[in-house]
């Protein structure tokens, strides 16, 4: 990890984040819950400031007013940017709240390590449900899976309107039990939609914004399919 302090170099990354409408996880103090923004502007003037987009679940609008001081998060090219700053200003327009913040001192960056990527075989079997923002819903089959995304197959064409860099609610059930749900954010990063006899329709998505536990679950997720692709190996 890195830690950088100065101005310029900050600014330079909090300009890419803004270009790119990245999306921005925050954590309030005191709170476990993490919210989604993006910042929406920023002034590199003599005290420099940037605003934040209105949080996503709403109710962390409320807990930001009793609480100000947040931690930010944000992935940027495969890097990890993260910085703590307090909400200095609470505004509202068109009836979407903004906030304002100071551009910070530091700002930690560092490169994830590589995420191990786990194909799943023929026998294995993990059925996923997508679902856009528009509410249509997709079904398909996890090829395979690493804590960083999960590439998806389907045995039928794709709509024409999925397209890299949508937003998309991700459900799976976790093994061995397959009795844990797990639900999260992905980001498209890949999309192939035509379903062919021998090649399958796939969406390649990135896991957004999830948290510490998340996290462990899928790391275990990929530890148990590891294992059994060994053990077949091995057989």
């Amino acid at each position: 990890m890195e830690t950088l302090s100065d101005t310029a170099r900050i600014t330079v990354f909090l300009n890419r984040l803004l270009e790119r409408r990245a999306l921005i996880t925050i954590q309030i103090a005191d709170h476990a819950q993490r919210f989604t923004t993006a910042i929406i502007k920023l002034s590199s003037e003599h005290n420099g400031y940037l605003l934040l987009d209105e949080l996503h679940p709403r109710q962390g609008h409320d807990l930001l007013k009793l609480t100000p001081t947040i931690r930010v998060s944000a992935m940027l090219d495969g890097v990890t940017l993260d910085f703590s700053s307090t909400v200095t200003t609470f505004g509202e327009e068109d009836g979407i709240a903004y906030y304002q913040l100071a551009i910070p001192d530091s700002l930690n960056y560092f490169q994830r390590r590589e995420n191990i990527r786990i194909p799943l075989s023929a026998t294995i079997s993990m059925p996923v449900t997508l679902t856009t923002a528009d509410r249509l819903i997709l079904k398909g089959n996890i090829a395979d899976l690493s804590l960083g995304g999960v590439r998806i197959q389907f045995n039928k064409d794709l709509p024409k309107n999925i397209e890299p860099d949508q937003l998309m609610n991700c459900s799976f059930s976790l093994p061995p039990e397959n009795k844990q749900q797990f639900t999260c954010d992905i980001r498209v990063r890949a999309v192939k939609g035509r379903h062919e006899s021998h090649k399958a329709a796939f969406i390649g998505g990135e896991f957004i914004g999830i948290s510490n536990i998340q996290e462990r679950q899928i790391e275990r997720c990929v530890m148990l399919l590891q294992r059994a692709a060994q053990q077949k190996r091995n057989s």
